[in-house]
């Protein structure tokens, strides 16, 4: 009997269509249109069992006689709740969602995330970051200029172990002005979290499950090992109290990770998800199971990467595929 395979989706966030100031490419890495979402899960409900948690045991064990796809959502993004829960109920779908419990706690989009937006409407610019003795300047002239230069000031920031998502909107000025004088973002921002009470209904419904995605969505690799425990254990322990389910599974913030990681990772969950992107996973490793990242440009890649494995590899030489951090 054939043996079963194991796929693995990870999105972040919808739109329903592109806004005019995504123009860095993470965030269209990030985010996929609400028509092209709905026609992956129409996809994958016809042609492969979508899975729930309880269902990966099977997977591991060398049981399981079906191919099936495990739908997940990094960071719990109010989009989720819009544009992705009608989705997910119309075709019976599960998705489980990884929650960092900080910016859920926060309900704002993190400060870094509104530099594109304000950037956008406010050329030319100098941005500043400001962190503990740590300062970075950035010149952005054109909209050309946008995307490498925000590239530029996450790779400052990861060189010297700052969390992005740690700064505050007061750490981060656009021509000597703060990020909170200046106006909000519509609707608060793509970046901002659902809120508990939604996860909460939306658990009961039984349309997502809820996965860990650390405290503060620091990358896990840069923690000591008093650090890293303290990181897994409270972002649990929050989860579960707010939503009164059970947590097992954690995604790696920035698909960050090393040997620390996996050895303290199972005194908290049965499953870790990291942001690899594979063209097949023969092995499952249960502590690092490999997702395909669903890209903005390219969404129906996927059914092909999924049908045909070996094209994977062929797609990413040309760059047709693309992973996220």
């Amino acid at each position: 009997m054939r043996q079963g395979s194991l796929y693995t989706l990870m999105f972040h966030g919808i739109v329903s269509s592109k806004p005019d100031h995504f123009l860095y490419g993470p965030n269209t890495n990030c985010f996929v249109r609400e028509k092209d979402f709905e026609k992956l899960i129409r996809y994958c409900s016809k042609k492969y069992r979508v899975l729930k948690l309880k269902d990966l045991a099977s997977y591991l064990n060398g049981t399981a006689t079906e191919d099936g796809v495990l739908i997940t959502f990094d960071d719990g993004l109010q989009s989720l709740y819009t544009l992705g829960l009608p989705i997910l109920k119309k075709y019976n779908a599960t998705a489980t969602v990884f929650i960092t419990s900080d910016w859920t706690n926060k309900g704002i989009q993190p400060a870094v995330f509104s530099l594109e937006y304000l950037l956008y409407h406010h050329l030319p610019a100098t941005v500043n970051i400001y962190s503990d003795g740590f300062i970075y300047e950035k010149r952005v002239d054109t909209k050309e200029n946008i995307s490498p230069s925000i590239d530029a000031i996450w790779a400052k920031l990861f060189e010297n172990k700052i969390s992005p998502l740690s700064l505050t909107d007061q750490q981060i000025t656009i021509n000597s002005k703060p990020l909170n004088l200046f106006e909000a973002e519509p609707g608060g921002g793509y970046w901002k979290p659902v809120s508990w009470e939604i996860l909460q209904q939306a658990v009961k419904e039984g349309t997502i499950e809820i996965g860990a995605h650390g405290k503060t969505h620091t990358p896990f690799a840069w923690l000591s090992k008093e650090q890293l425990e303290n990181e897994l254990n409270e972002n649990k322990e929050v989860i579960e109290k707010k939503l009164q389910a059970n947590v097992t599974s954690c995604s790696f913030p920035h698909g960050s990770y090393d040997a620390n990681t996996l050895s303290i990772l199972p005194e908290y969950f049965t499953y870790g998800f990291a942001n690899k992107m594979v063209s097949t996973q023969n092995k499952i490793e249960k502590l690092n199971i490999t997702r395909y990242n669903v890209p903005f440009q390219r969404p129906n890649n996927i059914p092909l990467l999924i049908g045909y494995p070996f094209l994977g590899k062929v797609l990413r030489k040309f760059g047709s595929v693309t992973g996220l951090f």
